[in-house]
């Protein structure tokens, strides 16, 4: 993608094709986490030391530098080592900068609305706790919803003032998934809008 020439397509064309293949290294960064999490994988953390979760979380994280105020630009995977409600470290923080390489892209995250949910956890093993059995939630949102919508935006300008819906990331409890569905068609009123996704 990063050699790719675009002899006949728009500069903005190229853009959202080039958002859309940073939303799927991020997707692969998000759904590799989840399998640490299927598998009890141990986290190689940066001094070199490693750890065992015995929680894993994917949230939503505030990022300051070269972000519009009203969004998340990025993505933390996050752990406990012993059952915990909330995360109690950080393992990685995915952003644009650090996953999408070779690319300028810069990418948006907001939750909808009606879904207002800071994490997904995941226990190891995707298992109940032993510590509290009567609980079975192995793959839960910490609300109580079957899904949750993270919409992924374009900026097509240094504002960000009419970001570009290109993608969104479906977490569902119910199959205790995380998929990526890429835009197909917008909005005829509004191009930022995305009408139809991906099945």
């Amino acid at each position: 993608m990063a050699t790719t020439v675009y002899l006949w397509w728009t500069d903005e064309k190229r853009k959202v094709i080039e958002a859309q293949w940073c939303a799927s290294s991020l997707w692969w960064e998000i759904t590799n986490y989840v399998f640490y999490a299927l598998t009890s994988k141990n986290l190689k953390l940066s001094n070199w030391k490693m750890d065992v979760p015995n929680n894993y979380y994917i949230q939503l994280t505030w990022w300051t530098s070269n972000c519009p105020s009203w969004s998340f630009c990025g993505i933390t995977l996050s752990y406990s080592s012993w059952t915990a409600q909330t995360p109690t470290a950080e393992y990685k923080t995915l952003t644009t900068r650090n996953t999408c390489r070779w690319s300028n892209t810069r990418l948006t995250f907001t939750r909808t609305w009606d879904h207002n949910y800071n994490y997904v956890k995941m226990n190891k093993w995707f298992s109940e706790s032993p510590e509290d059995p009567a609980n079975n939630r192995v793959f839960w949102l910490n609300n109580w919803d079957l899904k949750w919508y993270i919409i992924i935006s374009l900026c097509l300008n240094s504002e960000c003032s009419t970001p570009r819906q290109i993608s969104r990331f479906v977490i569902d409890w119910s199959t205790q998934t995380i998929a990526l569905k890429n835009c197909r068609f917008y909005e005829v009123d509004d191009g930022t809008k995305c009408k139809e996704r991906e099945q």
